[in-house]
């Protein structure tokens, strides 16, 4: 007999900001994505995944969970964060999905850099799928990320740029957030802090 896991609700990612008081500087900014899923008469927006949310009281109810999910005919789905401006970013904090499907983000690619990233798949030519390797290649997934687990990304070398693009080699991409730690580069004044 096969042993079902039911979690308890809420469910909470393990998030670890860092002992450095760097900001979150993807929360609420414009956020882009190669396909949008509509579940239950809800579309699960890109935005869910840079709203602050890291939990979600139900999987079952549309209009209470926040999480950005890509559409399944999206055969290399990815979700793009515009910063706003150039930044030096030393982490970056994947949350996965905290109600099902942890196994569905495989082979996934961050790229950071100063090439927009903006147009779906829908899009005229088949959007900016093609561009994405014009941002510098930071990391690959090399090792399952569990169920509403962060996946922290640290860079002893800051890495500059105004895009973050996460880009998923499995055809669907759902995550609960991604978190930006970084500095604007017009703010980070001689850089001796990073």
């Amino acid at each position: 007999m096969l042993a079902v896991h039911t979690p308890t609700w809420p469910m909470r990612a393990s998030i670890h900001a860092g002992d450095d008081d760097l900001p979150n500087l993807a929360l609420r900014q414009a956020v882009y994505a190669s396909s949008v899923y509509l579940w239950d008469n809800t579309y699960l927006y890109p935005g869910y995944a840079v709203d602050g949310v890291t939990e979600y009281p139900s999987p079952l109810d549309a209009s209470t969970l926040s999480l950005f999910h890509s559409n399944y005919s999206d055969p290399t789905p990815w979700i793009s964060v515009d910063l706003g401006a150039v930044a030096l970013v030393k982490r970056v904090v994947i949350i996965n999905r905290c109600d099902c499907c942890p196994e569905r983000l495989q082979n996934a690619e961050l790229r950071i850099g100063n090439v927009s990233i903006t147009r779906g798949i829908n899009a005229a030519g088949g959007g900016d799928t093609r561009n994405i390797t014009g941002d510098p290649l930071v990391w690959r997934q090399d090792a399952d990320v569990g169920m509403c687990a962060s996946k922290i990304i640290a860079f002893d070398t800051p890495k500059v740029g105004r895009w973050v693009t996460l880009q998923n080699k499995y055809p669907l991409l759902q995550i609960s957030e991604i978190q930006v730690f970084g500095y604007y580069a017009a703010s980070a004044g001689g850089c001796a802090h990073l």
